[in-house]
């Protein structure tokens, strides 16, 4: 159990260019209690079960940077719920080791990052909710002694969740916004409720795998490691040209490892470019 309690006071100036500004001035404060409450259960000497749930807080966050434009922002301090359960094991007299899990999480007046606008500027907005669900899963295997093999997986929804939320669109740069336009007073927004979280895939994946012959003296190995990234939006607004589709990356290493402390190999990274 914690008692948190913030304050804040930010300053910033612009002393140069054709058009100085400032001094300008916030202060932010908030109070919160965060807590966690978890639970092992063991089963054998070879699988444990848990659960947590837990709350957590962010205090009041000031966004200055008066660049392009001329105000300060603020987004008040959130707060986030989390449940997980799950397991962790060791399997098949200890050559396996397996864990996974299942989470859910909700935060309450997400604090967000809005890049770009009119201006081109960085500014904080809060949207009502947050919400993700998912699950981790972690394997290490060594069916042989000469073989150790392993794999990660995870998946993360991630939705904003607002009535309507509204984000502007991009700055310097022309971009395809796919976001429903709303016009305010004149200015093109767009409501990003209902967007996943930025840089948040909905799928992670690396698998790896080594296998070593040994020698006097030392081991020859062959090693060679795969990483996926799903479809990835870069900001709060879905645009075509600030998103990334979902790729594979793969690298391959041969090599000699003397017991005397040194490695000699040969290895290449991104072997499928």
């Amino acid at each position: 159990l914690r008692y948190t309690d913030d304050e804040k006071a930010f300053v910033a100036d612009r002393a140069v260019g054709s058009n100085p500004l400032g001094p300008l001035t916030e202060n932010v404060s908030a109070g919160q209690v965060s807590w966690a409450v978890s639970a092992t259960y063991a089963v054998n000497d070879d699988v444990n079960l848990y659960g947590r749930v837990a709350r957590g807080y962010r205090g009041p966050s000031v966004q200055g940077r008066i660049v392009f434009g001329d105000t300060l922002s603020v987004a008040d301090s959130e707060t986030v719920i989390s449940y997980e359960a799950g397991a962790k094991t060791e399997l098949l007299d200890d050559t396996v080791r397996l864990n996974a899990n299942l989470f859910y999480y909700e935060i309450s007046d997400q604090q967000l990052t809005v890049v770009g606008g009119q201006s081109n500027t960085v500014q904080l907005i809060n949207a009502d909710k947050g919400e993700a669900y998912g699950f981790e899963a972690d394997l290490e295997a060594a069916p042989t002694e000469n073989l150790l093999l392993t794999a990660g997986l995870s998946y993360n929804k991630t939705e904003i969740k607002d009535d309507v939320l509204l984000s502007p669109g991009c700055g310097g740069a022309i971009c395809t916004i796919t976001d429903p336009a709303v016009d305010v007073d004149g200015t093109t927004f767009f409501n990003i409720s209902g967007n996943s979280f930025p840089n948040a895939p909905e799928w992670i994946a690396n698998v790896t795998a080594r296998y070593a012959i040994p020698l006097d003296g030392g081991e020859l190995y062959a090693f060679t490691d795969w990483a996926y990234k799903g479809d990835t939006n870069f900001f709060l607004y879905e645009c075509v040209e600030f998103f990334l589709d979902g790729f594979w990356e793969g690298g391959l290493r041969l090599g000699y490892k003397s017991d005397r402390g040194y490695d000699v190999s040969v290895f290449g990274r991104n072997i499928t470019d």
